[in-house]
């Protein structure tokens, strides 16, 4: 046996070391608890340096993270193409590059169309200018209320729109009829959903059906809604009532029922068969009479418009109930 103490061999049996007098037992427990201290210092460290290379990793990942995610809170704050445009320069590989690379193109498009809006109000400018200064047989105008588009044409000494007025701010089914308040209808349609509604084939083609309360008020300014003189000087202008709807009608049958033979639309007034609201809360046959309001009153319950059909080339003005739905057009002051 080795003595613990002093390395010396002596005689197991013994409990003092006869070399060195050293307690043979206590030096061992001594030495052991010295092991057992030197491991548990050295977990200790070890542990100090796993729990310190997680905390920088940790930072490492959550304060790009963080930075980014503030960039671009500050970027959606400012909300301009040069936020998002530094967004992406600092951030290259960010979380939200690709969203802000749509902001930026949105703005991008946006100012496309701001420039081609202006243009368009530029030359619809010029075009007024035209219309007014009585040079040119036909141009077009834009109504400011709600940005429709139309085309005028002059016919005799008159000038008329060449399209049925779709100003819409309103919508009723059919059902719902008056001959007191006005009332707005898209042929076709039995709702009361503005965003449907314009979204209808018939409103793009055929326009709105006014009951006469609301066709004596929709014109936009500078525009009325025809007499019955008014009418009347038109067809006087191209030929009289028997052959007039011939050269007013919209020609061939993409709208009209065919054959629409008697029709030519030499004039340019292309009327098309929008149809009616009928007294009785249904919808009338669109592809086979067009029918116009005057705002020429008969009485309290009635008024006067004028019919065309596909497939006589006369004009007829007929007297009906105010609550009926028909297509406008404006002639201009």
């Amino acid at each position: 046996m080795i003595c613990p103490s002093c390395n010396k061999e002596i005689d197991a049996s013994v409990k003092f070391c006869g070399y060195c007098g050293s307690d043979i037992n206590r030096v061992s427990s001594q030495k052991q608890f010295g092991v057992f201290k030197t491991l548990t210092y050295k977990r200790y460290i070890l542990f100090g340096l796993i729990s310190i290379t997680i905390a920088i990793a940790f930072l490492a990942i959550y304060i790009p993270f963080q930075k980014d995610k503030n960039d671009w809170d500050k970027a959606c704050q400012i909300n301009t193409k040069k936020s998002y445009g530094i967004y992406l320069f600092s951030h290259p590989k960010g979380r939200y590059k690709d969203l802000a690379s749509s902001k930026i193109l949105s703005f991008k498009r946006q100012a496309k169309s701001n420039v081609t809006t202006l243009r368009k109000q530029s030359n619809t400018q010029n075009k007024q200018t035209n219309l007014k200064s009585g040079n040119f047989s036909k141009g077009y105008f834009t109504d400011v209320r709600d940005n429709c588009s139309y085309k005028w044409v002059k016919i005799g000494n008159q000038i008329w729109m060449a399209e049925n007025l779709r100003y819409l701010p309103k919508v009723y089914p059919p059902t719902d009829g008056s001959g007191k308040f006005v009332r707005y209808y898209i042929y076709g349609y039995n709702s009361n959903s503005l965003h449907v509604a314009k979204n209808k084939n018939e409103y793009k083609n055929f326009g709105v059906l006014y009951n006469w309360r609301a066709a004596i008020n929709s014109c936009p300014k500078g525009w009325h809604l025809p007499t019955n003189s008014e009418w009347k000087e038109l067809f006087s202008y191209l030929g009289g009532e028997e052959i007039a709807g011939k050269k007013m009608k919209s020609a061939g049958a993409e709208f009209w029922k065919y054959p629409n033979s008697n029709a030519s639309n030499s004039c340019g007034f292309s009327a098309l068969p929008g149809g009616d609201r009928r007294c009785d809360g249904t919808f009338g046959v669109s592809e086979i009479y067009g029918y116009w309001w005057s705002s020429t009153n008969f009485d309290s319950e009635n008024s006067w418009f004028i019919t065309l059909d596909c497939q006589y080339p006369n004009v007829g003005m007929v007297k009906y109930k105010k609550e009926a739905g028909f297509s406008v057009r404006c002639i201009k002051d």
